[in-house]
């Protein structure tokens, strides 16, 4: 099981995957990583595509590095 099934099999109250959810390729997007979350009273949303970086465990990454921010 790759590190972003991992991940998706987790519960949402889960710490290491909170204010991030993914969503599947559908006909309006491809699949990727949301990260939304309010950093100084300002609603933060944000998409990291697989397409963009290679692969769903990258763009995990990617989305979790721009969390923590």
């Amino acid at each position: 099981m790759s590190r972003s099934e991992t991940v998706l099999a987790r519960t949402l109250r889960d710490v290491d995957i909170y204010g991030i959810w993914r969503e599947e390729a559908n006909e309006r997007r491809g699949a990727g990583w949301w990260v939304s979350l309010s950093r100084q009273g300002q609603r933060v949303v944000r998409l990291f595509k697989d397409s963009v970086y290679s692969s769903p465990d990258a763009s995990l990454a990617q989305a979790e590095a721009y969390r923590v921010q």
